[in-house]
């Protein structure tokens, strides 16, 4: 029977070229003996294909949530959201199985997480177990169809299965996948006698040929087996290169990485000097933010080394690649309009009080450093203001160093060599952190 699905099972990319190879094979064989052959593939078929299957269809209200992408990655879906679809369980009574969906990169990408819409609110599709679903990863086999398992089977225990409207999402970056083709994401329910776990689709009306699912002994089309050209909520997460920028920490631009010069340029571009080039470049945590942060972290790996980094994906960071997705922003400039004045005082009051906006970032309301926005910080600008108070975040730590050979004899303000770092820095201390460590805040740098 596979000869005879393999012919006319009506794939978009080899039906027409096996009927072609059949036919010009006519004058080689008795006309009677093909005649005969195909009669009897279209029988067979014909008792083999089921009767017209009609899937049971659902509201989707509200959409299914998705998770935002990481930086530098992007969410391959090709659904699209009318309001309702349809239920696909496995198992079913056809015998149905590893539904998938195809996807495409656009360029040589990274594999990073799957995401599949799992539903449960017919109670035939809600029994699970401990077993859970297999996902795998297939590449294509050029057609359009699941070839080979590069990844899988990754198992999801029925206990950590999401459901819609939450999706269930699968981090397969251990894998190291890179795909320049297509390539096929797809489940399948472990244990068939005990379980039958049911996947979303949309309704079908912006088909693109890319759902299919293992029937009869071969793959073929969602089209082809349901008559409905659907897209399963299967989403793909890519990290594609031209997505992507990373923090390298060469601050001055000079080539060299990691220098204590970067550092220096960085703290003086802080302190009101000239900018990276990109500024990208210095967001070291990676959060599209270039401020005090990312000096403290920068001084960390000069203690500690590229291991300060592991947190944050590792060196070299990912980070933004627009600039003007990085903000700074001034301490107790709640409005963020550039300039520290009673309006800043009202709008922290507003958002405290009256549900008011948010600072952006929040930091920037956050005038007592005591890491909250409320009405304490009004109450800071409106005394550095009108009475003369400390500045906005005169008592935060900036900079921070651990120096094992600080003298506890240093004062503020007082120069001191660091045979660390072999520069001189004026410093703050702020503390002890025990063992003869003492914390300390950078005011400048003295080359």
């Amino acid at each position: 029977m596979s000869a005879c699905w393999g012919i006319f099972r009506n794939d978009p990319y080899d039906s027409t070229e096996k009927l072609e190879e059949m036919m010009s094979q006519r004058l080689k064989r008795p006309g009677s003996l093909l005649i005969l052959a195909t009669l009897l593939c279209l029988s067979v078929l014909l008792l083999a294909t089921p009767a017209e299957r009609t899937p049971r269809a659902v509201e989707l209200e509200p959409q299914a949530e998705q998770l935002e992408p990481s930086r530098g990655c992007s969410w391959l879906d090709y659904s699209c959201y009318t309001g309702f679809g349809y239920v696909w369980p496995i198992p079913d009574e056809y015998g149905d199985d590893f539904f998938n969906m195809r996807f495409t990169p656009p360029e040589c990408c990274t594999l990073s997480t799957v995401s599949f819409v799992f539903y449960d609110d017919y109670p035939e599709f809600s029994n699970t177990s401990g077993s859970g679903v297999d996902i795998y990863v297939w590449d294509d086999d050029g057609i359009g169809f699941p070839n080979t398992v590069v990844a899988g089977p990754v198992n999801v225990p029925g206990t950590s299965l999401q459901v819609y409207p939450v999706a269930t999402d699968v981090s397969l970056h251990s894998y190291g996948l890179i795909f320049c083709e297509d390539f096929h994401v797809g489940y399948s329910v472990v244990d068939q006698a005990v379980d039958n776990i049911a996947v979303l689709s949309d309704d079908g009306s912006c088909g693109t040929g890319r759902s299919s699912e293992f029937y009869g002994g071969i793959f073929s089309s969602m089209l082809t087996d349901w008559g409905y050209d659907v897209n399963f909520l299967i989403f793909a997460e890519i990290c594609c290169p031209d997505q992507q920028c990373y923090a390298t920490g060469d601050c001055d631009g000079d080539g060299i990485a990691l220098a204590v010069a970067d550092l220096v340029y960085l703290i003086e571009y802080l302190t009101g000097g000239p900018a990276p080039d990109p500024l990208y470049i210095a967001d070291m945590n990676g959060d599209c933010v270039v401020d005090n942060a990312d000096a403290v972290l920068y001084s960390d790996y000069f203690i500690d080394g590229l291991s300060v980094f592991d947190p944050y994906g590792g060196y070299p960071v990912v980070t933004c690649c627009d600039a003007s997705e990085i903000e700074l922003y001034t301490c107790g400039d709640a409005n963020n309009d550039d300039v520290t004045n009673i309006s800043d005082a009202v709008y922290l009051i507003q958002y405290i009080f009256s549900g008011g906006p948010a600072p952006d970032p929040l930091a920037a309301g956050d005038a007592n450093c005591d890491g909250t926005g409320n009405i304490t910080d009004a109450v800071y600008v409106i005394s550095y203001i009108f009475a003369g108070g400390d500045e906005p975040c005169h008592a935060c730590p900036k900079y921070y160093l651990q120096l094992e050979d600080l003298p506890s004899t240093v004062q503020t303000g007082a120069g001191y060599q660091s045979s660390f770092f072999d520069i001189q820095l004026e410093v703050q201390v702020l503390g002890d952190a025990g063992a003869g460590i003492r914390d300390v805040r950078i005011s400048r740098f003295l080359i």
